[in-house]
């Protein structure tokens, strides 16, 4: 179902915005973050729409054989004991019903597809079951319910309360989201953001970050406050622009636009960025390092680029294996320790191993997901 306008019923049944809503589906993600942004008008109706999917969400338990035996003995045993085979009950999954529309009198149309005559012969069938075995099917009824909801509880906790939706990016993948306020995330590669939902009339706006992502903050009327939580920092801003990154207990916060305030959870201080600031955490527990940087270079990655300001060899070996998913590998940990400066195509990995076997002299290879960096006379010996 592709089209210019929609309304909250077409949304609410139509499988990949569902998609989009419940799970971590990044391609419905992708496409509906990307429509809404293309149809500013239709945000309301968005909006309106998920809190009707996620209102209607029901977390599922599916008994095992032993417990569903378990189950009809103890049904059995309370019902008098018979011995009979119990009545087999068929299930019909949530997903073969549709929402019930209301004309303007108020009166419900069910439009599912129901075959009422079957329905009718499988009444009747039901009322010549002996009394004793109605009981019965009556308390198993109750008891599945009662162990359903009671194991429900205990592996998922209590699951009105699990209100986020996560978004996810795979290794050398870059995905922009729409957030229901209208702020644009931009996710590099191997990031998961965690997003609150239900921010009409809230107190707080509030996003959960593992990886490396560049926010530009919508500000509301209310002047909501939007917090990221990123790691043991979090960042408190209004109306502003900026990267974020957390990897591997360390932090690095960008700033393009607007005013932000780091709050280290573990050193328990707190830092205010303006434009054109670049605070690095390398020890959460330490004081930040503070550096000036050009803002048009803030995220840099979302044009595709990787821009390296005398950065060390370690450093870019990190980046390659968490954006990339690969292993590298130093001979030498002095390598490591050499700084580089450049910009390459944040796609072409190879030109980025090439470039750095020309300017430090070193020897790169790269199988598969490995690459084994050397000095360029080891490999001669």
């Amino acid at each position: 179902m592709k089209k210019r306008k929609y309304t909250v019923e077409d949304l609410a049944q139509d499988k990949s915005f569902r998609d989009w809503v419940l799970s971590d589906d990044s391609e419905a993600a992708e496409y509906w973050s990307r429509w809404v942004a293309g149809h500013p008008d239709q945000l309301s109706v968005v909006q309106e729409a998920r809190e009707l999917v996620r209102n209607i969400r029901f977390r599922e338990y599916t008994l095992s054989s032993g417990e569903k035996s378990r189950l009809w003995e103890q049904i059995d045993r309370k019902a008098g004991g018979s011995g009979q085979k119990p009545v087999s009950i068929r299930y019909m999954h949530a997903d073969r019903f549709k929402k019930v529309q209301r004309d303007a009198s108020g009166s419900g149309r069910d439009e599912h597809n129901v075959d009422s005559g079957r329905h009718r012969g499988l009444l009747q069938n039901i009322r010549s079951v002996p009394l004793r075995h109605r009981v019965a099917m009556k308390l198993a009824a109750a008891a599945m319910l009662v162990l359903t909801l009671g194991l429900g509880v205990l592996q998922y906790g209590l699951p009105w309360l699990d209100n986020t939706v996560t978004f996810r990016t795979d290794y050398g993948q870059i995905s922009e989201f729409l957030l229901e306020d209208g702020t644009s995330v931009v996710l590099n590669a191997n990031t998961e953001l965690r997003v609150s939902s239900g921010w009409n009339g809230a107190s707080i706006r509030e996003v959960w970050l593992d990886g490396e992502a560049y926010f530009d903050v919508v500000q509301t009327e209310s002047k909501q406050p939007f917090v990221v939580r990123a790691g043991e920092v979090n960042v408190h801003v209004l109306g502003t622009a900026f990267n974020a990154y957390t990897r591997n207990n360390k932090a690095n916060f960008e700033l393009a636009s607007g005013r932000v305030k780091l709050e280290n959870r573990v050193s328990r201080t707190e830092v205010e960025m303006n434009p054109g600031d670049q605070v690095v955490y390398n020890n959460l527990s330490g004081d930040p390092d503070r550096r000036k940087i050009q803002t048009g270079e803030v995220a840099a990655w979302r044009d595709h680029l990787l821009i390296f300001r005398r950065t060390s060899l370690d450093e870019i070996g990190e980046l390659l294996t968490d954006n990339y998913g690969l292993n590298v590998i130093f001979k030498d940990e002095q390598i490591s320790q050499q700084y580089f400066t450049g910009t390459i195509p944040s796609h072409d990995v190879d030109r980025l191993l090439v470039t750095l076997s020309k300017a430090f002299n070193l020897k790169i290879e790269r199988s598969d997901r490995t690459v084994i960096i050397q000095h360029e006379e080891e490999r001669q010996q």
